[in-house]
């Protein structure tokens, strides 16, 4: 990461909330599984920091909000920690049920690269999927000579970065890589003398011999995962206009040179509201409420674009003193007390659907992020206003458009009223018939007192994530009368009631069936034998008639 400025805050507008939040349940649009990421900012042999301390509280706590932390930036480039070192921090991520992105520096060769993948996939056995190479060329290494070559433009990073890309999945052809991490997301609407996107990102866009997008002799893709990092001019709708470019340009790759089984995919891994606290106002200071409804507006564009991972920089840094240069989730020691961008972030990746869902605001400063799946609908309405109001959330899209109205077109004569404060976000649950089953609420008061957001009625997890050493019982209520308990050899069914047709699918995090059965389950418990696999995450769902409850599961 490196510092820049950013604009300051928008011009204040008055309150009206106008929603129209459409959903087409024949086509879904299923959000990725590692959208929800995050930095490994600071570990502790750098500078001190506190990375582990914060991971093994959110363990303790049962909080496992994140779904990939990346292990990169500047300090990975320029001094990369030792091998046992990485591998401590891979345990450590995968300790909270999610999956490490790795970066391999610049400053290193292809030698070096494959030497490191190798090491840890097949040495270590710690199959790791998800690498990037090198972090923000267009800052940190521009007229640096790498490889022989100097950096001054696109073009010259496709030399390293293909031979490292190479070298890395003649090792293992599985591994998935990210890059090549550019800083700079600006345009020249953004400032017309200044345009680095024209002369870092979109040449190795092109089709020349400088694009990244192609194969090596051995058929393998050089990259997977267009990545980089989103900090100045950095309102979401100025960051939705400059993604319209550039996912043209990966759909025409797509279109015209990837096959369907290996589309070039996208990534944000670094972001944050600035990257200077110094050189903004209390309303986009990292720590205040804002923050967390600026990073909750970013995930919903990962939705709505099908990003595989939108990363804030970072979880903890300058020991959460809320200086100048703390761009993290958590204050500091020994509380760690969460931050409005953590709880934003943590009801979107526990509470959130499947599926996202287009959404409508006519005011500029009411914002909302909107899902849905087979379980019901979930919304999430960001009011950035110091005034409130009473809103109407329509479950039918019309065209009558009033004031204080939110429209979702799933076609239900349904509709919730309630009242929206100023400077307030609510995260409202219907089921699948359109009836309001609950909400989350947290507001500014919250986040100035350090008090987590409050909860209303039944807001069930899409996904409830466990993890447990191998010899430990999970136990998962998931229905009246219905109990379900894991352990590495299998699952026992406690069947409390008369219940038949029950369906059990294990898959992996990618959707991918390992496991299926249907169990005509008796009054009793049926056990089904399946040998889980310890460090390996499965998302296991249980089926009764409408009622589907689904546990995701790490065995250490």
């Amino acid at each position: 990461m490196k510092y820049h400025k950013i604009l300051g805050p928008p011009a204040q507008v008055f309150f009206a909330c106008l929603l129209v939040f459409c959903v087409i349940q024949s086509k879904g649009q299923t959000i990725s599984p590692y959208l929800y990421g995050q930095n490994a900012w600071m570990p502790s042999f750098i500078y001190n920091g506190h990375f582990e301390r914060v991971i093994d509280n959110l363990r303790n706590a049962g909080n496992r909000p994140f779904k990939v932390i990346r292990i990169g930036g500047t300090t990975f480039d320029d001094n990369p920690p030792t091998w046992a070192q990485y591998e401590n921090l891979i345990h450590k991520i995968r300790s909270i049920g999610a999956e490490p992105l790795v970066q391999v520096s610049i400053a290193s060769n292809s030698t070096y690269a494959a030497n490191f993948v190798h090491w840890l996939n097949n040495t270590r056995g710690l199959n790791v999927k998800y690498f990037s190479i090198g972090n923000e060329p267009d800052l940190g290494w521009v007229n640096e000579r790498v490889d022989g070559n100097t950096i001054t433009w696109g073009n010259d990073i496709a030399s390293y970065f293909k031979s490292r890309a190479s070298a890395m999945k003649a090792v293992d052809p599985t591994i998935k890589i990210f890059g090549p991490d550019f800083s700079f997301f600006v345009d020249n609407v953004d400032n017309p003398n200044w345009d680095p996107m024209a002369r870092w990102q979109y040449p190795l866009l092109n089709n020349n011999d400088h694009g990244l997008w192609g194969q090596d002799a051995n058929g393998n893709y050089y990259i997977d995962y267009y990545a980089f990092h989103v900090y100045q001019y950095v309102t979401p709708s100025n960051v939705e206009r400059k993604l319209d470019t550039v996912l043209d340009k990966i759909s025409a790759i797509n279109s015209n040179y990837r096959d369907a089984a290996n589309p070039l995919g996208w990534a944000i891994t670094e972001t944050n509201i600035t990257t200077n606290n110094d050189n903004v106002g209390t309303h986009d200071k990292t720590w205040s409420f804002y923050t967390g409804q600026h990073i909750a507006q970013l995930l919903g564009l990962g939705m709505k674009y099908k990003a595989f991972t939108v990363a804030p920089w970072s979880i903890h840094e300058s020991n959460g003193a809320r200086t100048a240069l703390d761009l993290g989730f958590f204050d500091s020691s020994p509380s760690y007390s969460p931050r409005s961008a953590y709880y934003h972030l943590q009801m979107l990746s526990a509470k959130a659907k499947k599926n996202y869902a287009w959404g409508y605001t006519n005011n500029a400063k009411v914002k909302q992020v909107a899902t849905w799946d087979e379980t019901g609908y979930a919304v999430m309405v960001m009011n950035d206003n110091t005034t409130g109001g009473n809103y109407t959330l329509r479950l039918n899209y019309d065209t009558q458009f009033n004031t204080y109205l939110v429209y979702i077109d799933v076609g239900l004569a349904k509709q919730y009223q309630s009242y929206l404060g100023p400077n307030e976000t609510q995260m409202v649950f219907f089921d699948t018939h359109g009836n309001y089953v609950g909400k989350i609420t947290y507001n500014k008061t919250n986040a100035g007192n350090r008090q987590p957001p409050s909860y209303t009625g039944s807001t069930p997890d899409r996904t409830n994530s466990r993890v447990a050493n191998g010899a430990k019982t999970l136990v998962s209520t998931t229905g009246p009368g219905l109990e379900v308990r894991y352990s590495t050899t299998g699952l026992n069914i406690i069947n409390k009631a008369v219940k038949t047709g029950l369906e059990v699918r294990i898959m992996d995090l990618s959707g991918r069936l390992l496991y299926n059965t249907s169990v005509d389950s008796p009054q009793g418990t049926t056990t089904i034998p399946y040998a889980f696999e310890r460090h390996k995450i499965y998302l296991c769902k249980t089926i009764f008639k409408d009622h589907v409850v689904q546990d995701k599961l790490v065995f250490e």
